[in-house]
This record gives structure tokens, C-alpha cells and sequence, in this order.
């Protein structure tokens, strides 16, 4: 299972200031699950957006031949890609139309077979509320949040504004370690529903032991 990951700073290592991302957590805890044959790409980038994860920008990604996408395209067949942006559109007033071309730029990976979820950046933890700590306003969450209405792909919600409650991010918008493993768990979470990824010999209290607040974290998303 080939699985690739477009993201801003919060998929990235936050260039060094984190040991790990949460791609390279997520496919540790399926391998210490006992699940083998998963290989996770990361190829996000500290600012992007739904304009440059796909088309070529002067000034941005300096050092990169291709935007992600195009990246991605260039790596082979990937069975599924894990899409998690929208927080550095929140000022944008051409995010919605920037939003559907990105999702018309990955339109030839979803006819190759590449399954496509949008991970969707939640910053609020109630309606109205918003994580402590978080710098990303309610006005900006409802700018975010209205472009992620046009979504018609699978889609889960990432509660970043619960992490930010936690106390896991250290500039009041970048995870730190311990919130790039919530964030790790919550995908290895949402994944659980289209893939065997607990072994028959274990059952879901082993996540759960690993990360207690994930079991807080589902009863919030049940109520």
C-alpha cells in the first residue's frame, strides 16, 4: 500500500523543530501494529497552498523541480493521498476557486485508481470556540471551513482546535512531537475505517492505550 501525503508546516517537520512529521508516525504505528507492506510519502511544505501544492510559484518552492503534486504524479502509483491544507488560505479571497483547480489538478491520479481524502484542518472545539492557544481566529476557521463545504471527496475531520486545547503546539499553530502523534493517531484512526489495520491479534485498546485523549477525542465525535 503506496500512500502519499500533500500538507502545509503542520505535515512537515516544521524544518527541524519537530524530530518527526506525522506522516513518518502514522507509517511507524501501522508498521508497530504489526501491518506490513505500508510505505507513506510526505511531500508537504512549510506554507503551502491549494494554488502552490499544484502550479509552479516564483519564489516559493525554491530548491523543488515540481510543486507536490506534480511531485506526487512523478513517484509512481500511489493507492491513496491523504490531502490536509486550507489554514494558509484563510486570508484568501480566491480560496474557493483555487481550491477546485487543485481538485482539477488531481484528476488524473484519481482516474489511475489513487483514492483521495481531505483531511480537514478543524480549529474549533465547539461552536464558536476555538482551541487555547490557537492563532487561527473564528473568522478565519469559517473561511476555512467554507471552502471545505465544495468538498464532495472522503473527507475526515482533523481536530486541531482540541489539540491546541491539549497544550500540544508550540507557537500557538505548530504541533509539537506529542501533537504530531495525536495527529499521527487520529489518521491512523480515520484510515481504521477502510483498512484492516488493527491485527486480528490486537483490538483497538491498543491505540488507545498509546494515546488516551483519542478515546475523548471519538466520544466528542460521536455526541
Amino acid at each position: 500500500m503506496r500512500v502519499a501525503v500533500i500538507g502545509d508546516s503542520i505535515s512537515t517537520q516544521n524544518n527541524g523543530a519537530s524530530s518527526a512529521s506525522w506522516p513518518q508516525l502514522l507509517e511507524a504505528k501501522i508498521r508497530d501494529g504489526g501491518v506490513q507492506g505500508w510505505q507513506i510519502d510526505n511531500y508537504s511544505l512549510p506554507g503551502l497552498t491549494w494554488k502552490t501544492a499544484h502550479t509552479p510559484t516564483a519564489g516559493f518552492l525554491i530548491g523543488n523541480a515540481n510543486p507536490p503534486v506534480q511531485a506526487m504524479m512523478g513517484g509512481g502509483f500511489y493507492n491513496h493521498l491523504l490531502v490536509m491544507l486550507g489554514v494558509n488560505d484563510r486570508w484568501n479571497p480566491n480560496a474557493a476557486a483555487e481550491f477546485q483547480q487543485f481538485k482539477n489538478s488531481l484528476a488524473l491520479v484519481e482516474m489511475d485508481g489513487t483514492r483521495v481524502t481531505f483531511l480537514k484542518q478543524n480549529f474549533t472545539i465547539a461552536p464558536g470556540v476555538l482551541g487555547m492557544n490557537c492563532s487561527v481566529s473564528l473568522a478565519d476557521s469559517a473561511a476555512i471551513d467554507a471552502v471545505y463545504a465544495q468538498i464532495t471527496d472522503e473527507s475526515f475531520s482533523i481536530g486541531l482546535g482540541k489539540l491546541y486545547d491539549l497544550g500540544y503546539t508550540y507557537d500557538t499553530l505548530h504541533p509539537t512531537n506529542s501533537g504530531k502523534n495525536w495527529i499521527a493517531s487520529a489518521v491512523y484512526m480515520a484510515l481504521m475505517q477502510r483498512y484492516p489495520l488493527t491485527p486480528i491479534n490486537k483490538n483497538i485498546a491498543w491505540l488507545y492505550d498509546q494515546l488516551p485523549e483519542i478515546q475523548a477525542q471519538m466520544r466528542e465525535a460521536n455526541t
